[in-house]
């Protein structure tokens, strides 16, 4: 799970001046939280995010469907996937640091590039019955590390353009717009892939990355305010704003892998002041290995004792329905101990799932796998939150990127070890066994220095006379 200063209570509009964009306090400025969208520069990253997420959700089919129809290999077809989830782990941390030096929203551009050139040039290739799987292999490897690059930059972006006020709806906006895109998103691929070839699918993908590129360059060289969340930016924090290389004059004496270094520690030394980071990462990893387990084991549980295939797809689809829950509900609701909320929502609605695939019926297996997707989207929505709000611009892509890789690193190993782990104790006691540390993992967070005592903004639709006037 990609993890208090008192706002400003207006939110800054931005107006285009000779190519930059600039902020200004105005009466289209004072946005409520519900009308986000109004906001022109954080509608143009909804946009370009949305649409980027639709080629990311559509890869995964028109990858499988690729790979299978070259080679008929479902050894080819790992070694495939494998390449692309290595690719994003091993960028992680140096996507952070690149998030942080130069402009997000360059940065962003470049990745929809990148990706929108890779997937160009492999429907050529199928179109033409050119491609291998060595190319599949190669060109997922280099798109695997451009997507790694989106995340903490668009989390550092979000920071720029939106006040502490807006950020939780805005965040909240972007996960309901993701998960309604990874529930769609396959489905539209696989028709593609089996109506017009696997090239089209890839042609289409290349066209969701070019439009978000287009949508993202009308926010122009975003500038953020000196004084965002009443707090002063650094120095440091101006300069990447504006792309201006800060680390490169930072660091000229330095070699680039010391340089590199020292950014990541950077980073590090910002997580050190706030445990309850810490600990919420590592919560997500023992989480996400929970998670990744129980769509493994899933479909074998289900099929022995609660319907089989059936059972299986309606817990699919109330996953995809609690993302959406998740998020709407996020976009709604600000708890005054919004890492307490989250955690205790958490820690109590995943192990219950587990639990249900268990031990309970298919009734309580669906609905308990709708309320824990809907707790980790309503969770990751509030961790994002805070960790804007506590972090400075110069600083959060890195946090962001060093949440990512530790949360996401053991997910392989739930995939792996999940079938051989049941084998030896017993499909029931193996998920009763990680619901119990997925439970503790996720109260392990509010034990952590600054987790209960850190209060978020709370929930206040009503306008001021200033915003009325």
């Amino acid at each position: 799970m990609t993890d208090i200063d008192t706002a400003s209570g207006a939110t800054p509009s931005r107006e285009r001046d000779g190519g930059e964009v600039r902020d200004r306090e105005g009466s289209g400025a004072r946005d409520r939280a519900g009308n986000i969208l109004r906001n022109p520069v954080f509608r143009s990253f909804f946009l370009g995010q949305t649409i980027s997420a639709v080629g990311d959700a559509m890869v995964p089919v028109a990858t499988a469907f690729a790979v299978l129809h070259i080679s008929g290999s479902i050894t080819a077809l790992g070694l495939v996937l494998a390449v692309l989830w290595a690719s994003k782990l091993v960028m992680a941390p140096v996507a952070g640091q690149i998030a942080d030096r130069f402009a997000r929203v360059r940065v962003l551009i470049w990745s929809d590039l990148v990706r929108c050139a890779v997937q160009a040039v492999l429907a050529v290739a199928l179109l033409s019955g050119a491609a291998t799987i060595w190319a599949l292999a190669a060109g997922t490897a280099v798109y695997g590390a451009a997507s790694a690059l989106f995340g903490p930059a668009s989390m550092g972006l979000v920071t720029e353009t939106v006040d502490e006020e807006h950020r939780q709806r805005a965040n909240a906006l972007v996960a309901i717009s993701q998960n309604l895109i990874v529930m769609l998103g396959p489905a539209f691929s696989g028709l593609l892939a089996t109506m017009g070839g696997y090239g089209v699918a890839y042609a289409l993908d290349a066209a969701s990355f070019l439009a978000s590129a287009v949508f993202l360059a009308l926010l122009g060289r975003t500038r953020p305010s000196a004084f965002r969340a009443g707090r002063p930016l650094t120095e440091a924090a101006q300069e990447t704003a504006l792309g201006a290389g800060e680390g490169e004059r930072a660091h000229d004496a330095g070699g680039f892998l010391r340089r590199e270094l020292t950014r990541f520690r950077e980073g590090v030394a910002v997580v050190n002041k706030h445990p309850w980071m810490w600990s919420s990462f590592f919560a997500s990893a023992v989480t996400n290995v929970g998670t990744s387990a129980f769509f493994v084991l899933g479909p074998a549980a289900t099929e022995a004792r609660l319907g089989g295939a059936t059972t299986w797809g309606l817990v699919g689809t109330a996953a995809s329905a609690g993302g959406l829950l998740g998020g709407m509900v996020a976009s709604r609701w600000r708890p005054r101990q919004p890492l307490v909320t989250g955690y205790l929502l958490m820690a109590l609605l995943i192990p219950a799932e587990l639990g249900a695939l268990a031990l309970g019926g298919e009734v309580v297996l669906i609905v308990t796998a709708g309320l824990a997707v809907a707790a980790i989207v309503f969770g990751t929505v509030l961790l994002d939150t805070a960790i804007q709000s506590q972090v400075s611009q110069d600083a959060v892509a890195r946090v962001d990127a060093l949440d990512t890789f530790i949360s996401t690193l053991p997910m392989p190993l739930g995939l792996l070890a999940a079938g051989p782990a049941a084998d030896l104790v017993g499909l029931p006691n193996l998920l009763i066994g990680m619901a119990v540390c997925t439970a503790l993992a996720n109260l392990a967070v509010l034990l952590a220095r600054g987790a209960r005592t850190y209060q978020g903004l709370t929930t206040d639709n009503s306008l001021t006379e200033a915003e009325l006037a």
